[in-house]
């Protein structure tokens, strides 16, 4: 929403992981050619990070709310079991790398 001007439906201060979807169907061929079947692995980014912080790397962002201000969540998922057996990217370093990308396509951000 952000890299489209769109108003915010979550507060700003709201922290979560984010995974690129490209490296999430790595993640389950990975674990597909060796044999893992059965399991349940939590696949996001390592670490958490605001939408504060992502606006900062949109500085055409303005503010807005879709309603009232909501009250901040934090949801941070357990991923040790899933880093044990392959390198997981941090969400920072994910979101940096989408936002990039976004810009480099030349699509228009408000």
């Amino acid at each position: 929403d952000m890299l489209h001007g769109v108003p915010l439906r979550v507060n700003i201060e709201s922290k979560y992981q984010y995974f690129p979807t490209k490296k999430a169907g790595k993640v389950i061929s990975f674990l597909l050619s060796r044999g893992i079947q059965n399991e349940i692995f939590n696949v996001c980014g390592d670490g958490v990070i605001s939408l504060r912080e992502i606006q900062q790397m949109i500085p055409s962002y303005t503010l807005s709310y879709a309603g009232e201000e909501p009250k901040p969540e934090l949801y941070e998922v357990n991923i040790e079991k899933l880093k044990k057996i392959f390198p997981v990217p941090s969400t920072r370093e994910s979101v940096e790398h989408f936002v990039r990308s976004f810009r480099q396509d030349n699509v228009v951000i408000p």
